[in-house]
């Protein structure tokens, strides 16, 4: 059994009994954390205390799993053990906003180029030549992520794959639609009081994270000088402001307001005050949900029938065994043709919604 079993991706708190299999792009930055300080801390202390930055160097090998197969057995049998998971159609699509609408010169060259390459049309008479990456569609990223090359990236490989789901019987299977509910019975079982996590602030916190980590690593000076040989500064301001716009964080009827010429002047602390000022003046609930989902839609129209049944077949024990629909309504090809394109990735141009509301 422990052949099959990608243990050292686990990571275990031995003091609590608690182990817990990541799942990247279902929340895995969050519960990083929470094991942190459930281990380190208290009483426990808020996840969101950590930055979400740090906790990847905080995780140390001794919260990883190498356990021998006897022992492994004995782990397994005592602890309560965690998945997370997530519907792979959202799922893929958080890993493209995430990933690559975001100015990520790391995963342009990772995804980006191999896609292009792979995936995209040869123009008549003349190569593809993806220099950069940064230009990478949804639907090439589609092509790559169901590939076998593609599905060795943890960022989407099947879950089934990762946390072996038919082989360790979880205490508790958590979905990212029904976190808080799922989160909560989670601390029942490990004896937490809610309150010391202070998850009734959990939105306020989600929403600081998003913000701060768009910001950070692509303002770095080592990100900017990668990203500025493919786009300008400008660029990567819009893509970030954009990023938050299709996550539904600030709303579309928002615009980032800077004159070309002060663009050289924005740093990481003033794009985040920026950022939040947005945050905060993104009031209308309803039409944040309604811009989330119009961006998926737009992106899920572009695909071929042929790259739904890949999802379909590639993902096949993902949607069964927790239970999703692989043929959701919304995603039926009638359904999409419908679809009204608002310019939702087009992130040089301003979105406009007024075509959908």
């Amino acid at each position: 059994m422990s052949e099959t079993l990608m243990t050292s991706k686990w990571l275990v708190s031995r003091k609590h009994n608690f182990l817990y299999c990541p799942v990247e792009k279902v929340a895995s930055t969050f519960w990083r954390r929470f094991l942190h300080q459930l281990e380190y801390t208290n009483p426990m202390r808020s996840p969101f205390d950590i930055s979400a930055h740090h906790i990847y160097s905080l995780i140390d090998t001794n919260k990883s799993v190498y356990e021998t197969k006897n022992q492994l057995a004995q782990l397994l049998h005592k602890s309560i053990k965690l998945l997370f998971v997530r519907d792979p159609f959202n799922r893929l699509f958080s890993a493209y906003v995430d990933k690559l609408l975001a100015p990520n010169p790391i995963f342009w060259r990772i995804w980006g180029v191999r896609a292009i390459q792979q995936f995209r049309s040869t123009p008549k008479g003349g190569q593809v030549k993806p220099a950069c990456g940064d230009d990478v569609t949804f639907g090439e990223f589609v092509s790559l992520s169901v590939s076998p090359v593609g599905q060795l990236d943890h960022h989407v490989m099947r879950i089934v794959g990762l946390c072996s789901p038919c082989y360790v019987n979880y205490t508790i299977v958590g979905k990212m639609e029904t976190f808080a509910r799922d989160t909560g019975l989670l601390l029942r079982h490990l004896d937490i009081n809610e309150s010391d996590l202070h998850l009734d602030r959990m939105s306020d916190d989600v929403t600081k994270d998003a913000v701060e980590d768009s910001v950070l690593d692509a303002m770095s000076p080592t990100w900017m000088n990668k990203s500025l040989g493919c786009i300008s500064k400008d660029d990567v301001i819009a893509r970030i402001w954009r990023k938050l716009q299709v996550r539904g964080f600030i709303s579309w009827r928002i615009d980032l307001q800077k004159a070309p010429e002060n663009v050289r002047d924005i740093n990481g602390a003033l794009l985040t005050d920026l950022l939040k000022m947005a945050v905060l003046a993104s009031t209308n609930r309803t039409e944040l949900s309604i811009q989330k989902s119009q961006a998926l839609l737009e992106a899920y129209s572009t695909l071929a029938e042929n790259q739904f049944d890949s999802i379909r077949r590639v993902y096949n024990m993902d949607f069964k065994l927790f239970n999703y629909n692989s043929q959701p309504e919304e995603l039926s090809p009638t359904r999409l043709a419908e679809v009204k394109h608002t310019g939702a990735f087009d992130w040089r141009k301003k979105w406009d919604l007024t075509s959908i509301l």
